[in-house]
């Protein structure tokens, strides 16, 4: 089940019924096959996943705490996909998911502390420079234009 967040649903099923973490294809060619669906499944996700994590910052801005932290919950959810997707296609996208490893030590901080601008300020300060950049390192490697996305 996913979080409704205006016209954008953040929900992990979407993508975990893309992702496989041990690729079954017998051959190269089958493996092949499908790290490419596993990169469609991960970009297509990813489009959905930036617009909720900017509605939840905007849930925050505008004192929807409670919304806001529910959405939190499918944001680290969905984010613990998208590593998991990031580090199954690791050699093909040659992403590192430590790139994260300090945002979500200080986010952890932020939702232990209840600091409700700190978690938003890493949202949209920290988390999503870093998934724009890994999101256009997967069309370049995807080889889908970024108008078209």
């Amino acid at each position: 089940m996913g979080c409704v967040i205006d016209p954008v649903i953040i929900s992990a099923n979407f993508f975990k019924a893309k992702m496989n973490h041990e690729l079954k294809g017998g051959t190269k060619l089958d493996v092949q096959s499908e790290k490419r669906e596993l990169l469609t499944g991960l970009i297509e996700y990813m489009g959905n996943f930036e617009g909720g994590v900017r509605q939840t910052v905007t849930l925050f801005q505008e004192g929807s705490i409670d919304q806001a932290k529910k959405n939190t919950i499918e944001v680290i959810d969905g984010l613990g996909w998208i590593m998991e997707g990031v580090e199954v296609l690791r050699g093909l996208l040659e992403i590192d998911v430590t790139d994260l490893k300090c945002t979500l030590e200080e986010l952890q901080a932020s939702l232990e502390n209840d600091d409700d601008v700190m978690t938003s300020d890493l949202f949209e300060n920290e988390l999503l420079p870093v998934l724009a950049k890994w999101k256009q390192r997967m069309l370049e490697i995807d080889g889908t234009p970024l108008s078209e996305v």
